[in-house]
């Protein structure tokens, strides 16, 4: 799919590709064919967010009916899943991915902070104690799943407490791989509205402290 409906602060995506629109299930499948008859061993499905797949068509066609699609008329060892979030991580495609092995067990779904008061400027779904327990659910549900993250640090307002708060929730968790990044004002968003009150010196002194931790848990 191509574009994106959420209205995070920072994102100039839905700007720039518009609203989210979901390539049918037969063009999917079809160019999945085709990359295997050239010799691919492993596809992935990217989106800004793969959950809203076939939202904006209105068929009953989902991402779990997409990913059976792909199983059923492909032999492909690996088929892999770009950018989920995690309200979309449903029961019904997790426990998918657990039953077939041909279904990475892999998730990247971004977080982007861990402070409450950070999502929330933000303007993302997700706070500290939901990221927590979806984390927890998909571990449960998913046997050796790998979980990848992004983070953005230095987002204006972000206090000492609130990059504390986020090292404190990547301790914890304990994903696989993290993306980290600082923030830049991106123009025509709402966050670009907002005070750049964070010195570049600062951001990058954090990026280094999260990507240190990161680099002993991974």
């Amino acid at each position: 799919s191509e574009g994106c409906d959420h209205g995070c602060a920072f994102c100039a995506i839905p700007l720039m590709r518009g609203r989210h629109r979901s390539f049918s299930l037969d063009d999917v499948v079809r160019e999945a064919e085709l990359l295997e008859a050239k010799g691919a061993r492993e596809v992935n499905l990217v989106a800004q967010d793969l959950a809203h797949y076939g939202r904006d068509v209105r068929d009953g066609i989902k991402l779990p009916h997409l990913m059976e699609a792909l199983v059923a008329n492909t032999t492909l060892p690996w088929i892999r899943m770009l950018y989920v979030y995690s309200a979309g991580l449903t029961e019904d495609l997790l426990a998918l991915m657990a039953a077939q092995p041909r279904i990475a067990p892999y998730v990247d779904m971004p977080i982007q902070h861990g402070s409450d008061a950070v999502l929330q400027r933000m303007r993302r779904p997700e706070r500290n104690t939901t990221i927590r327990e979806r984390v927890a659910r998909i571990r449960a549900a998913v046997p050796d799943v790998a979980i990848r993250t992004t983070c953005i640090v230095g987002f204006p307002g972000e206090t000492d407490e609130d990059f504390d708060t986020l090292l404190a929730l990547l301790e914890d968790v304990q994903f696989e791989r993290v993306g980290a990044f600082t923030y830049s004002a991106q123009e025509g968003t709402r966050a670009a509205e907002l005070d750049d009150d964070v010195p570049e010196s600062v951001k990058h002194e954090r990026l280094e402290r999260l990507n240190e931790l990161q680099r002993l848990v991974t």
